[in-house]
């Protein structure tokens, strides 16, 4: 009697297969003898080293992340302010005009800045007659043509039209002051007509008489 080599039952000495578990013992014995006992173990494989540029392109890419999200912020604060910016002065630009139509000097004086209020209304002049020339000087409709912003300061070219004036191009300066976007200065460029004026004498202002 024998025991099988591959499910150990005893069987008889002449039997040349297993009746329990089917193997031929002569295959058997000789795969036992191919196949090694002991596999060699299994060793992890070698991470591959990651050359020096790549390590220094790596360390950088949180640099790089943050110059870009910085970069991203800074446009997104200008791309939003902006357009907020504008619409604060052409509401101020739309006073102006609104105070030189009712010839209003204290709606005048709310959208000047300090300075332009100093230059625009000389002290101890006549309120009345600063407002007439204002009024003679500003083109009754005024169209924006271009719009520059630059943070704290806020310019606009203006195309101005009026039948006494005849065309004429406008620039508005702005800046920020008491909370708001103030007029700092306002310069007018008037086209000559053919008489060699800028407008009809008899729109002229009546000084004395």
């Amino acid at each position: 009697m024998k025991n099988c080599p591959n499910c150990n039952n005893i069987v008889r000495d002449e039997y040349d297969t297993c009746p329990f578990c089917k193997i031929e013992f002569a295959k058997y014995k000789a795969k036992q003898k191919t196949e090694p006992s002991n596999p060699p173990p299994i060793t992890a494989r070698e991470t591959p080293a990651i050359p020096k540029a790549k390590k220094k392109f790596q360390a950088a890419i949180p640099v790089i992340a943050l110059i870009v999200l910085a970069v991203i912020g800074v446009s997104g604060y200008f791309f939003l302010r902006a357009p907020l910016a504008r619409k604060s002065a052409e509401n101020t630009l739309a006073k102006y005009k609104d105070a030189i139509s009712k010839q209003d000097i204290s709606l005048l004086e709310a959208v000047l800045s300090e300075d332009a209020k100093k230059e625009m209304i000389q002290p101890g002049a006549p309120k009345e007659l600063v407002m007439t020339l204002i009024n003679r000087m500003t083109p009754s409709e005024m169209d924006i043509k271009k719009y520059q912003y630059s943070g704290d300061k806020i310019v606009f070219t203006v195309k101005g039209k009026d039948a006494n004036l005849g065309p004429s191009t406008g620039t508005f300066d702005f800046k920020k002051e008491s909370g708001g976007w103030k007029i700092a200065k306002v310069s007018w460029e008037m086209q000559m007509n053919s008489a060699g004026s800028i407008y009809d004498p008899d729109y002229e202002i009546k000084l004395s008489g």
